[in-house]
């Protein structure tokens, strides 16, 4: 995972680098925020399951730490810029500035909210359930983001067509 961050996270750098744009640069710059906030919790997360016998992922920790992961992510996820790794990635996404924008940013409120709900319930829900709630609206989103970014793709005046 330490490899994983560092070759994520140092691509991004390079790609801000190159960047002539400073709108460009700044989303890059969010990228690479992401990339390096999310892995390493991600890391913690598998190895406190690991290192504490853990075999059922679906306690209190575990979906906090998911959940504190997920709002990291949409914490930044409408501030990322166009690129291959992180953020909504569907075909009228890259072929329109506004679809990239406005999906993104959809899909970071949408986390954001995920992860506080799951915050605040993960100590009182009752598990699986927990699990599969969190899972579900993780799914919904990602599907409500995608469908967004065609739906703005497709009113775009500067769209670029396939």
């Amino acid at each position: 995972m330490g490899l994983l961050t560092l070759l994520f996270g140092g691509g991004m750098a390079m790609a801000a680098g190159r960047a002539e744009d400073p709108s460009r640069r700044r989303a890059m710059r969010y990228s690479q925020l992401v990339v390096i906030l999310t892995l390493p919790l991600i890391s913690l997360l598998i190895a406190s399951a690991s290192l504490s016998g853990t075999t059922d992922i679906a306690g209190a920790l575990p979906i906090a730490l998911m959940s504190f992961a997920i709002l990291t992510i949409g914490a930044f996820l409408g501030r990322v810029g166009s690129n291959p790794f992180i953020g909504v990635r569907t075909p009228w996404a890259f072929k329109s500035r506004l679809a990239w924008e406005r999906s993104n940013r959809l899909a970071g409120r949408l986390f954001f909210v995920i992860g506080l709900a799951g915050l605040l319930t993960a100590p009182f829900a009752p598990q699986p359930l927990g699990l599969y709630a969190i899972l579900a609206a993780i799914a919904g989103a990602a599907v409500w983001s995608g469908i967004e970014s065609w739906r703005v793709w497709r009113t775009d005046p500067d769209r670029q067509p396939f």
